[in-house]
């Protein structure tokens, strides 16, 4: 093994371990008393029983709902129920399977963190940013007070799809628009409303890397602007089972409901400048919805803080040497 391939294999080892880190209040077995927690364990026993009695996949869910029946998987995204199944097809019980997939989801982001910036700005710029990722008040917030399992797969997943655009865009290599297509179709049922909005930031990062790798002042769409295109296209094709049905029949459900409740309406839902700067709190996972300010959290804020003075240090250094060099090209 060559030295390179060791050091890269020690910062993924690294960015790993501070998903772990991360993680640490769910290694004691215990699930958090989260908002939805619970719920997704009710869903995940009743996927159990459907797929132990041959159904890969049912919109109708028949014993939620007191034994009526929901479907619930007619609009809600599937995903993150499959990849706990997994767990629970290894021999974990149920509880311990959602406990693993939240644990593995924290490492993945923290590695898909890495992978991202490590390949944009080298190694040392992707442990940084992994560390910021896993760490972000947001992530635990919503691992720890919601137990939102959909939205910490969608969270995991996001970095990765800009590093596999990025390969895309450097490369157009079939394998990377493989990935970009599976990433992409992952998202879209992992997480309805992260899918919702992040496509439109895959978009612009994709015309940015277009702009970067094949502009050369000619009027015409290239090849890499094209493979991200067939990317997004072949992601919604592949997850259309999901989508289709679910706006088709969109007029038969009362999505109006969903704005009814002051808690859902965005209104009511942005903070002040002093709960985003707000010192961290002592999290209980004991309680139920304890008060949790949403801030920026201190480790991100402070890697953000440093970057931004490393990053300043180097611009001056590069300024005072184009000058030095203008005013020796003078005499």
């Amino acid at each position: 093994m060559s030295r390179e391939h060791a050091a890269k294999i020690a910062t993924a080892g690294a960015a790993a371990l501070v998903g772990l880190t991360s993680a640490q209040s769910l290694l004691a077995g215990r699930l958090p008393w989260a908002a939805d927690t619970l719920i997704h364990l009710y869903r995940l026993v009743e996927l159990n029983h459907l797929l132990r009695h041959g159904y890969l996949f049912s919109r109708w869910l028949p014993d939620l709902a007191y034994g009526y029946g929901f479907p619930l998987l007619h609009f809600y995204a599937p995903l993150s129920y499959y990849v706990a199944e997994i767990f629970s097809l290894f021999g974990l019980d149920y509880a311990p399977a959602l406990l693993a997939t939240f644990v593995a989801l924290i490492i993945v982001a923290g590695l898909s963190a890495y992978a991202w910036a490590a390949h944009a700005f080298g190694r040392r710029a992707g442990l940084v940013a992994a560390t910021a990722y896993v760490t972000a008040p947001y992530l635990l917030y919503n691992v720890y007070h919601r137990g939102a399992l959909a939205e910490v797969l969608a969270l995991a997943l996001m970095p990765a799809i800009l590093w596999a655009m990025t390969r895309l865009g450097r490369n157009s290599a079939p394998r990377f628009l493989v990935l970009s297509t599976l990433l992409y179709a992952a998202l879209l049922l992992g997480h309805n409303i992260t899918a919702l909005v992040f496509t439109p930031v895959i978009v612009v990062y994709a015309a940015v890397l277009t702009l970067q790798c094949d502009w050369q002042g000619v009027f015409r769409i290239p090849y890499s602007a094209w493979s991200a295109a067939a990317a997004l296209v072949l992601g919604l094709g592949l997850s259309a089972f999901f989508w289709a049905p679910a706006v088709l029949e969109r007029n038969s459900v009362q999505t109006f409901q969903l704005f009814s409740p002051q808690a859902f309406d965005y209104h009511f839902n942005f903070i002040t400048l002093g709960e985003l700067f707000s010192l961290p709190v002592t999290v209980d996972p004991n309680l139920v919805l304890p008060p949790t300010p949403r801030s920026i959290g201190l480790i991100p804020l402070a890697l953000a803080i440093i970057g931004l003075g490393r990053g300043w240090r180097r611009w001056e250094r590069r300024r005072k040497t184009l000058a030095g060099r203008r005013s020796a090209a003078c005499f």
